[in-house]
């Protein structure tokens, strides 16, 4: 089964490869398949002698429906190269790190974090951060992580919520539908005045922050949306937190 698609992400995997954008044994490379299951890369086999017989096919929850090898986990790949990962509010306090520190993201907080990451996260007593769009756990939605959700995956220890805008992603309607020609995070539309801008991307920023702190008890960590800066909105985002 599935055997156009399975060609698709091998030639997918190997054009990253040839751009520099994977490493290792080319890293995870997935694709979602229209019934749910999803079609990973399998662990250990380079892209090059990779066939289509070698991918394997998992359902939601990471189980193996089809296929004969293992599939990819980054995170084996990490913790055997000896990368110990850690949260940006280790690093704001400038705490002395293990000697090969790395950060594990997650941008938006859709409620996938909750139902699949956080539970490898406790599996593997490992840390990583997720930076929410703070709107989302305020309406809340089905697709997103709930505040009581996000509450818990802190209180473990291994997982630091950031800020990923309270609104500034194109949304729409609450649904969080995108907007066309909408602003790209926080970058200035053409035109824009400062009184604008300050209303819209500073006080939004502002408002996530305090959100985040209300419910959390603090943040050290800001994701720009879209990967998109300005230097007007730095000067809000605080000289203590992480940007990533």
């Amino acid at each position: 089964m599935y055997e156009k698609e399975k060609q698709s992400l091998i030639d997918c995997a190997l054009e990253l490869k040839r751009c520099r954008l994977i490493t290792l044994c080319g890293g995870n490379v997935c694709v979602r398949l229209a019934d749910g299951n999803i079609a990973v890369t399998p662990s250990g086999l380079d892209y090059e002698v990779m066939t289509a017989d070698d991918i394997c096919i998992v359902d939601s929850r990471g189980k193996r429906v089809e296929g004969h090898r293992r599939p990819t986990s980054d995170l084996d790949a990490i913790l055997a190269k000896g990368y110990t990962p850690v949260l940006p509010r280790e690093l704001a306090a400038g705490d002395a790190l293990p000697e090969k520190p790395i950060l594990i993201t997650f941008d938006d907080g859709y409620r996938s974090n909750y139902d699949l990451v956080y539970p490898i996260l406790r599996e593997y007593g490992v840390k990583a951060c997720i930076s929410i769009i703070v709107l989302m756990p305020d309406l809340p939605t089905d697709n997103f992580c709930t505040w009581n959700q996000l509450r818990e995956m802190t209180a473990s220890g291994l997982v630091e919520i950031g800020s990923h805008s309270y609104r500034l992603h194109n949304l729409g309607g609450d649904g969080g539908n995108f907007e066309s020609g909408g602003a790209n995070g926080v970058e200035r539309r053409p035109n824009e005045s400062d009184t604008d801008f300050q209303t819209r991307v500073l006080d939004d920023i502002q408002l996530s922050h305090d959100r985040i702190a209300e419910e959390l008890g603090g943040v050290t960590c800001f994701a720009y949306p879209f990967g998109c800066s300005d230097p007007d909105a730095k000067t809000l985002v605080d000289l203590s937190l992480i940007h990533i």
